[in-house]
This record gives structure tokens, sequence and C-alpha cells, in this order.
């Protein structure tokens, strides 16, 4: 597993036992990426990154290689942390990312809110719906947040009562990838 582009292009991640992870191939980070790159209204530069779930970090960190202002990588396994641990250190950039073990599934309150979302739950948990109601209810979204969702392609998330639009879904092999951008309901006057 490598980072793709950017600052730390080339450079090998480490990676979690694949007995608690489940990576994300590296033709679908390098597509997704592109996805992103050309979304008219994102920019890594300067933009604040979630990783939930993040295993070996390759999500989180490749948007800090492409020019993200900070990364939270988050998971809850300590043998996954050590490793998200050895890939800030190796790449030398613990000053922008930090490695928490919070539960995705219940996060705490957000302090300023994210420009992207990374997911990447276990298959088959339906974890998907409890962590998005978490990003909305503890202000870790904002007008504009991208939540990048990675299921197995049998999953069949409905977004279509969170406020906001799906930008568009991508199959590879047995990984679906869907990108949702936010919105926040208007409160009333």
């Amino acid at each position: 597993m490598r980072i793709i582009a950017g600052e730390f292009k080339g450079r090998q991640l480490q990676r979690p036992a694949e007995s608690i992870t489940r990576p994300t191939s590296d033709r679908a980070r390098e597509s997704l990426f592109n996805i992103l790159a050309h979304l008219p209204n994102f920019s890594f530069a300067e933009a604040t990154i979630l990783d939930l779930f993040a295993g070996s970090g390759a999500m989180g960190l490749e948007a800090l290689s492409r020019g993200a202002k900070s990364v939270k990588l988050i998971d809850k396994h300590l043998d996954v942390r050590k490793v998200l641990q050895q890939n800030v250190m190796a790449l030398k950039c613990q000053e922008r990312a930090e490695v928490l073990g919070w539960d995705a599934l219940s996060l705490p309150q957000g302090i300023a809110a994210v420009d992207l979302v990374f997911i990447d739950p276990p298959y088959q948990q339906e974890y998907e719906g409890v962590v998005i109601d978490q990003l909305f209810q503890k202000g870790w979204v904002k007008p504009g947040t991208l939540i990048v969702l990675e299921t197995s392609k049998k999953t069949d998330f409905d977004f279509s009562s969170l406020p906001g639009t799906v930008l568009t879904t991508r199959t590879f092999a047995s990984t679906k990838i869907t990108v949702f951008s936010c919105f926040l309901p208007q409160s009333p006057n």
C-alpha cells in the first residue's frame, strides 16, 4: 500500500492485520481521489479531514499528501492505532495528523466542522447510519462537507433522508464508494 500523489507520493504505508481491517485497493483510492480533485466546490488545499475506521490511514494520509491542512485518524483498536502512529511518524507529519482512539459510533462533540469525512466501517455491520447521524448531531459537518462512504457493493444505504445530495457512486470489485455533499436544513427564524 502506497501514497499515490502529492508530497508523500510513492511512500509505503504499514497495514494492520487483515483480520481487523480491510484495506481499500490502490485502484479504488486513486479513482476516488481523482473524483474529489475534479469536484467544482472542493479543494484539498487547506481542507480539514476526519478519517473514521482509519485502518492504515491511507485515505486521510493521501488527502494530507495532496495539501490538506490536517487529518484526524480515528480508530478504536489499539493495534490499529499503533500502525497509524507508525505511518504518521514515517511520513513526519505529526503536526498535521492526529491519531485518536475514539469509537466512531459515539463521537465526541465536534469543536469545528470538517471539510471531508472518510467512513470505511466493517462490512455488513450496518454502522453507516449511526456514524452519519453522529456527524450531523455532533457538529462535525457543515454545508459543503463531503462524506465519502465505503461499503460492500451489496450495501444499499439510503441517503435520501439526509440533508444533502449524492454526487456519485462507484463500484470497484466488492467495494462501493459513495460521495455525498452535505447541506444543513435552515433553522426557522
